[in-house]
């Protein structure tokens, strides 16, 4: 049980570390606008109040003794420590107050976490120590009451990271011949202040894989020597993490929290120097029970990296990066992640076990929201959401139910991601859209090729392109008792205009999956369920026009004008953009006389999509919708004479455009 005793004692530094158509036909309906999350903007702060007082309570326990923490130490293995200047009781709150208290690991360097001051309340020191020597593991018990600690921060990581690095560049050298040298100058952590409560520990279940595991998955006669030895690794990596798994699902906290938490990394690569600086005002978590998570919140955070490229071995000639600047912010007010649900699964994982489809409710991924997020580069902003929302919270077995993603106010700036990524396009790329030949004379040509599209990203304002703001929907539904699916997206653009997609279709319901999943031949039946249960419900494709083609045709016109010397160009900057419509329809309409001799229903459609985009404004929807479902015996069993007509009467086909 020492492999035992020393995950387990992990569990001591984590608890720490985890604080850190047609005119006379109705127009067909536009796409709903995304739908707000049930939280609004204004009462989020609400929704974590509990959470963000938990470290103004005033806790305490009555008639405690102060806590003990030699026997626990000495259950420890002897990679790991706990230390501390100074120990007392508090008889008033009783606490035991630790100052200077360190969990230390003791490699070469050392390194570990510390907290200048802790106070410890109702430390189970039987249970804990116990557990740590591999007994009383079909135990549930409280390890501790509360945890407060203060000025918590690594020690030692930056020289131990470097340690394992120095291993790994030595092994890249004698592999490539390569001299390679990358380490951490910094690595630096503090919470300001952190709280846990009610931390618990659950029964620890482990059942390690057999050695014979991935040798029984392959058939003997094609397994050599070598496989053998792959798989005898394979197997020590799996057991591993098997352990790993079995010691994070004993640990259970009620609720914790951290606030003012910041982080710096600075670390050398090759070609590259880059420093990382992540920052929160206050985490919180509740509810969480080994894979399992309630709650998780993060309020006011903040990313800065910053890149400077070194090129000092040529590792990025032909990108020449070295006056690239390369500044990423990223902030958010409040992110939310909850009803996280993988503790059933990781336990089969720990006993070596697959869970069959008799394990419908298995999983859930949960479900994220954002909001107030901003993306920059350098000094632009690039992107920005002020609300945003995935989930994917309902599964059976494997397979998910429900997806969807909501994203409201969300923006775009086209021209400061073409700044961004003008800058990052290779010389080579530019000498080649200049058609160089690598002489001084295609170097400068590059270089005025280069210069020209700066100004054409330039002109994205001028044509109203420079930002596009949005709103998007996506949704996915599989009805696990019918079979039934849908597919769905929504985007809305102020002064562009809306788009909608779906598509809806019948597929195996859980039942004919898991009889499919449970046979002897399992492709062979998953393919006949298929084939038994597709049908074809329906489709939607709607777009309306609320002047983005007006700014796109402009964009083209003007653009046309810097290159008057190309073709293309001189073709784009003689329209405008109404003669650019004309022009389109035009060229739509060519198909209606071949379209007459093949599929004469096609004719209408293709007049309609002409006069789409020949007039500013307006909607256009192609459409099917089957009287009833087709199936794949229908496309079976379709006569290669069948009139056309049937065809769309069959998949209620239509295309309808409606002016403005």
């Amino acid at each position: 049980m020492k492999t035992v005793s020393s995950l387990s004692a992990l569990f001591l530094a984590g608890v720490l570390a985890a604080c850190g158509n047609g005119k006379d036909e109705p127009a067909p309906d536009a796409p709903a606008p995304p739908a707000e999350s049930d939280v609004s903007a204004g009462e989020w702060q609400e929704s974590i109040a509990s959470l963000q007082a938990l470290a103004g309570e005033a806790f305490s326990l009555e008639d405690q003794l102060e806590a003990d923490l030699q026997p626990i130490n000495d259950a420890l293995p002897d990679l790991l420590s706990i230390s501390w200047d100074d120990k007392s009781l508090d008889p008033t709150s009783g606490a035991t107050v630790f100052t200077g208290l360190k969990v230390t690991i003791a490699t070469e360097p050392e390194f570990g976490i510390q907290a200048e001051e802790a106070e410890l309340w109702g430390l189970n020191t039987d249970l804990v120590s116990a557990r740590l020597r591999g007994e009383r593991l079909d135990e549930t018990g409280l390890a501790f009451n509360r945890l407060e600690a203060r000025n918590v921060s690594y020690f030692g990581v930056a020289n131990a990271f470097n340690t394992l690095f120095d291993a790994m560049e030595e092994s890249i050298e004698d592999d490539s011949g390569t001299d390679v040298d990358f380490g951490f100058d910094t690595f630096e952590s503090n919470t300001a202040e952190m709280v846990l409560s009610n931390v618990s520990l659950r029964p620890y279940e482990l059942v390690p894989i057999s050695d014979t595991f991935f040798e029984d998955l392959v058939p003997d006669e094609e397994i050599s020597d070598e496989d053998r030895e792959e798989m005898a690794v394979a197997t020590e990596a799996v057991r591993l993490a098997q352990q790993v798994v079995a010691v994070v699902r004993t640990l259970s906290v009620e609720s914790g929290a951290s606030y003012d938490s910041k982080a710096t990394f600075v670390m050398d690569q090759p070609g590259m120097k880059q420093s990382v600086d992540v920052s929160w005002d206050f985490s919180g978590y509740e509810n969480m029970s080994g894979f399992d998570i309630g709650r998780v919140v993060m309020v006011n955070t903040r990313q800065a990296q910053t890149m400077e490229f070194t090129n000092e071995n040529g590792e990025f000639d032909e990108l020449n990066l070295e006056d690239v600047e390369f500044d990423q912010l990223e902030t958010t007010a409040y992110m939310a992640y909850k009803d996280f649900r993988l503790d059933k699964l990781a336990g089969f994982l720990a006993r070596a076990e697959f869970p069959g489809m008799d394990e419908r409710d298995l999983m859930s991924l949960g479900s994220w929201e954002a909001r107030d997020y901003k993306l920059r580069f350098n000094d632009g902003d690039v992107f920005e959401v002020d609300h945003a929302e995935f989930s994917a919270d309902q599964f059976a077995w494997f397979f998910p139910e429900a997806i969807s993603l909501d994203m409201t106010g969300a923006q775009l700036d086209i021209q400061e991601v073409g700044e961004v990524v003008l800058a990052f396009i290779p010389e080579e790329a530019v000498e080649e859209m200049a058609e160089g030949d690598g002489t001084d004379e295609a170097e400068a040509s590059g270089e005025d090729m280069k210069e020209s599209l700066r100004t054409a990203i330039s002109k994205l304002e001028e044509t109203g392109l420079d930002t596009l703001p949005f709103d998007i929907a996506v949704n996915w539904r599989w009805g696990a008792d019918t079979g039934e699916t849908a597919l769905s997206f929504d985007s809305s653009s102020e002064g562009f205009g809306t788009g909608a997609f779906s598509v809806d279709v019948t597929l195996p319901d859980y039942a004919r999956a898991q009889a499919a999943f449970e046979s002897e031949d399992k492709e062979t039946a998953f393919e006949e369920a298929f084939e038994e249960a597709f049908a074809f419900r329906g489709a939607r494709f709607f777009e309306s026009d609320d002047g983005g083609y007006d700014k796109l045709f402009a964009y083209a016109s003007v653009i046309g004008k810097l290159y008057p010397q190309e073709g293309w160009g001189a073709t784009l900057g003689g329209m405008e953009p109404q003669q650019m419509r004309t022009f389109i329809a035009t060229m739509i309409r060519a198909g209606k006389q071949p379209a007459a001799q093949e599929f004469p229903p096609a004719v209408d459609w293709i007049e309609s999509v002409a006069q789409y985009y020949e007039a500013s404004g307006g909607s256009i929807e192609l459409k099917s919708a089957p009287p009833t479902p087709v199936t794949v015996e229908y496309f079976d069993a379709l006569d290669p004479d069948v009139a056309p007509e049937q065809i769309v009467e069959d998949l209620g086909l239509s295309v309808t455009h409606t002016p403005e």
